[in-house]
């Protein structure tokens, strides 16, 4: 008797126990009435301060996209702002000597002095005879060939290139100094000529004025 009781109390309490954890596990139902929320200030000025307010708007700096601006066709070489070096590579050379002709005599004529320099990668030949020993023109050679390789380069900044711009700029500025000393003296030379047919006038009406008092001749 006392056993079945027990068994009976146990199995009480093992249902209320299921009962409690399966009212825990039950979610709680929202309520029926919400608190409404606080309406957050809104960050943007009324009417009123935009009537008042006098900040400008800060201005927005565009950038050029370096991809789809207008330098993407432009060559490379013409974006080139600085002057490359040139220095020669022996290995790229090719070099040979002969016979030169002209003035000079037989130690021009007869001579091997003359020197013929190619340079392989862009074709370019130069040959010089302008010393009487060898020694010089293969110097000589050397500096003409770099002379051509920095015209090829570097263009309108080579050293040719920008001792003929001085040199068309020099002419430039003379010729127009000519221009405006040859005005100069023209101007002189009619201020000139118009002060004389002014002192000439008074002069001649003078003549003019004795001629016509004087009696004419019985």
């Amino acid at each position: 008797m006392l056993q079945s009781l027990r068994t009976l109390s146990l199995s009480a309490g093992v249902r209320t126990m299921a009962s409690s954890a399966f009212t825990r596990q039950k979610p709680t139902p929202p309520p029926l009435n919400p608190t409404p929320l606080k309406p957050q200030p809104s960050t943007q000025p009324s009417d009123k301060n935009k009537q008042h307010s006098t900040a400008t708007p800060k201005p927005t700096l565009i950038t050029s996209d370096p991809i789809t601006s207008s330098s993407r066709a432009t060559p490379p070489h013409l974006l080139q702002r600085k002057r490359l070096p040139i220095t020669l590579d022996e290995t790229q050379l090719e070099e040979n000597f002969i016979k030169g002709s002209g003035k000079g005599g037989q130690k021009v004529n007869k001579a091997v002095s003359c020197v013929q320099l190619k340079h392989v990668p862009t074709g370019i030949i130069v040959k010089t005879q302008r010393f009487r020993d060898l020694a010089s023109n293969r110097k000589e050679a050397r500096k003409l060939l770099s002379l051509d390789l920095d015209d090829l380069y570097n263009g309108p900044l080579s050293k040719r290139n920008v001792e003929k711009a001085k040199e068309a700029e020099k002419t430039k500025r003379s010729a127009q100094k000519a221009k405006k000393r040859l005005a100069m003296k023209m101007a002189e030379k009619e201020a000139a000529k118009n002060d004389a047919a002014t002192s000439a006038a008074p002069c001649a009406a003078n003549d003019n004025e004795g001629n016509s008092e004087s009696p004419e001749p019985k």
